[in-house]
């Protein structure tokens, strides 16, 4: 049978862990979360921005515009569309052909099959290959420079929804940087380490106190 010492020393322990499993699964939840609000945002965003494109089908099908110039007007509408404070719509064709890019504008009407980010891949084929996935849309992550910050060593990851439209052979996406994700994590672990290790002297100096006095009862009921 364990001694009450070793008892003690076990609680204190047990209390740490404790501790320490309960932020972890904080700190999880936390980027879970991050990450979720981010994904909704910009599939909503897409999802507002197709109704522009349903619109202009809608002209076409009731024959008021040729296909021709109802999709000039719906790129010329994506083009000009901003949400939040760096939203922003591209349209790229499934022949990786970039459609609509408000800030990359000379790149209009270029393929864009070899471009790669800093780690190697090639942006415009995984939209592609994501926009032609049974789903017909979906997210992924990547790396891409901020407007206006081209150097390669500027370049952040970036999470983008893409969705196929069929009947255009588009594809439309929008993306959100995703650094202040870990930014944010980054801040609560440092909040939770020194939490933890605030818990681990306190725990350590009274686990030193409870056992010199469970020491000192000791040698008294020994004198008696």
């Amino acid at each position: 049978m364990l001694n009450t010492k070793v008892s003690i020393w076990l609680v204190l322990f047990a209390l740490l862990v404790g501790v320490a499993a309960s932020g972890y699964t904080s700190l999880t939840g936390l980027r879970d979360v991050l990450w979720t609000e981010k994904r909704h945002h910009i599939k909503e965003q897409v999802d507002q921005a197709m109704s522009v494109i349903d619109y202009h089908q809608h002209l076409v099908e009731t024959h008021q515009l040729s296909l021709a110039e109802a999709q000039r007007r719906a790129a010329d509408i994506l083009r000009s569309l901003r949400y939040a404070k760096e939203g922003y719509f591209w349209v790229n064709g499934l022949d990786h052909t970039l459609i609509v890019h408000p800030f990359r504008l000379a790149l209009e009407g270029k393929s864009m099959a070899n471009f790669q980010d800093k780690e190697g891949v090639y942006v415009y084929r995984e939209f592609v290959t994501t926009a032609q996935s049974p789903q017909g849309s979906g997210f992924l992550v990547y790396y891409r420079a901020r407007p206006g910050f081209e150097n390669s060593d500027e370049q952040l990851p970036k999470l983008s929804y893409v969705k196929r439209v069929e009947s255009w052979g588009w594809v439309v996406g929008t993306g959100i940087y995703v650094d202040d994700i870990e930014k944010v994590y980054d801040r609560q672990l440092n909040n939770q380490l020194s939490l933890w290790m605030v818990l681990l002297l306190a725990v350590s100096f009274g686990g030193f106190i409870v056992a010199l006095v469970w020491r000192n009862n000791r040698g008294l009921g020994a004198k008696v």
